[in-house]
């Protein structure tokens, strides 16, 4: 905060193929947000082959868990208010606080969760109530929600040149203030709805971005398939814009930490915070990046030549409009030198190996911009699509440029081991017939609750207490048991005996490596 910028613009953009058999507009088609907008703040109320948006305008929530207890003499509420007025904090007034104060209080007891923002189902009913369940998700310290569709023909043609796709974008942002290194990212999920009323073949998602590190005229870019991650990075080892501010330049990433889903026999994959039988999520499946006044030029804005360049773009090759004669990406550098490649400037800069930007017959450092994307699949009528990015940083203040890309790899490898933590064994979790895991009760409850489970056979047993990411909270038992009816008491606090919050918690048992895991309610 209030040092020199890394990244200046980013967006999702979409590309398939609607079965739309109207004759005076092309099947392929292209929307979303870049350096221009192609969407409008809203819902589409009726779905079908002639969708219509709501009437309404559409807002930006924002909430916090902590709201009720920030006074007009936060440090949080001052930065807030600094920022949303574009003053220094020493020029924020008691009513620009108060202002703050007011909106955090709207926003959480209006929140739209019967429009799809998430909350927590702390009566378990499967369904929103309000002024019982909790806006929020997965322990977030703030979170931000806001919708809107691709409906507008102006836009999708000033976008792209494409008609309107029927397409409903639900766009959740959150972060942490733990201090971990959940802390040092911007966690956002794009939720897509398909209301066109067509089936969308070969579509494709990008997290398309903009980044300038400080100056934005001498940035180079890499990505790493391993950490499914496209980043950037100053092109030498001083900045202007971060000279003023004695320090060496940053890098930031983009890391895809859940990609769409498609049917696979025997998968898993996470949809919505859960495991889904039957499904896998789509990895990185290449990796694109442009730069300005180069060869490599971005897809033409306000022109259907755009949405052509940019279906390209998305399937892993260079943005030219013809998609009959595709321009492959060449390895610059490197041992691959000449050869094709959906993973253009995956050399390891830190090292010196490998295809490097800037290197070789690759472009010079100048303004670049970065596409991670994730295809194909069928988008049918009435269905969901999600991916969940996470936006990162990295900058070591007594290093240099390369440290860096180093810190950032170190930060993004955490990042993508704690939201595995948090989902992977949550839900749709093995039921099996040695031994049996009973709902605690009371559920809800406060301030302590029951768990029984009984056992078949003689086994090892640990019973844990886990957060809504899925981490540790206690250990309950651990040992071997012998079969029989057994029963332990949570008293609603942590391995260190202090109290934890309201809101949804999960017991794990783990009984001769199989597991179960239930849900439990704790409101003080």
């Amino acid at each position: 905060r209030g040092t020199a910028q890394a990244l200046f613009q980013r967006g999702l953009i979409w590309g398939g193929q609607v079965s739309d058999p109207a004759p005076n507009k092309p099947a392929l088609r292209v929307g979303g947000q870049t350096h221009l907008i192609g969407t409008t703040a809203g819902w589409i109320e009726t779905p079908g082959p002639n969708p219509i948006p709501t009437s309404e305008i559409g807002s930006i929530y924002r909430i916090r868990k902590d709201w009720q207890s920030l006074t007009l003499n936060s440090q949080e509420i001052i930065l807030d208010a600094a920022e949303k007025n574009g003053i220094n904090p020493a020029q924020v007034t008691e009513q620009m606080k108060q202002d703050i104060l007011d909106q955090y209080a709207a926003d959480w007891t209006n929140w739209p969760a019967d429009r799809g923002s998430p909350y927590y189902d702390l009566n378990g009913n499967g369904q929103w109530d309000a002024g019982i369940d909790e806006p929020g998700l997965q322990d977030a310290d703030q979170v931000v929600w806001t919708v809107c569709h691709d409906l507008d023909t102006l836009l999708t043609d000033g976008l792209y040149g494409s008609p309107p796709t029927g397409v409903e974008m639900q766009i959740t942002t959150w972060g942490y203030k733990d201090g971990g290194a959940r802390t040092e990212a911007l966690y956002r999920r794009y939720r897509l709805i398909n209301k066109s009323g067509f089936e969308i073949r070969n579509m494709y998602l990008a997290s398309w971005s903009d980044p300038d590190i400080g100056d934005y005229t001498d940035d180079l870019v890499g990505n790493d398939e391993s950490l499914q991650c496209g980043y950037a990075y100053n092109g030498g080892p001083t900045d202007d814009d971060y000279v003023n501010y004695a320090l060496p330049p940053s890098a930031v990433a983009h890391t895809l930490l859940q990609g769409p889903i498609i049917p696979s026999s025997g998968g898993r994959a996470i949809f919505d915070f859960k495991q889904r039988n039957g499904y896998v999520n789509l990895p990185v499946t290449s990796f694109g990046y442009s730069a300005a006044g180069s060869p490599i030029g971005d897809p033409l804005l306000g022109d259907y030549n755009g949405t052509l360049a940019w279906y390209n773009w998305l399937r892993g090759y260079q943005p030219s409009s013809d998609t009959l004669n595709v321009q492959p990406y060449l390895y610059g550098s490197g041992p691959n030198v000449g050869q094709t490649t959906a993973f253009p400037l995956d050399g390891d800069p830190v090292g010196g190996t490998g295809d490097i930007d800037g290197t070789g017959s690759n472009l010079p450092p100048n303004d670049r911009r970065v596409t991670i994307n994730s295809g194909p699949f069928t988008f049918a009528a009435g269905d969901t699509q999600e991916i969940v990015i996470a936006i990162s940083a990295g900058i070591e203040p007594s290093g240099t440029y390369l440290d860096a890309i180093t810190v950032l790899k170190q930060r993004i490898s955490e990042i993508i081991s704690n939201y595995g933590v948090g989902i992977v064994g949550i839900e749709d979790a093995i039921a099996p017939s040695e031994f049996a895991l009973e709902q605690n009760y009371p559920n809800p409850f406060n301030p302590s609750t029951q768990i029984r489970f009984s056992l078949q056979k003689q086994a090892d047993v640990t019973l844990e207490v886990l957060n809504p990411l899925g981490q540790n909270l206690r250990t309950l038992v651990s040992g071997a048991f012998s079969p029989g009816e057994y029963q332990q008491t949570w008293d609603g606090t942590d391995i260190n005996g202090n109290r934890v919050g309201s809101g949804v918690y999960f017991y794990r048992l783990t009984a001769g490596g199989l597991q179960q895991v239930k849900k439990m309610i704790l409101l003080r």
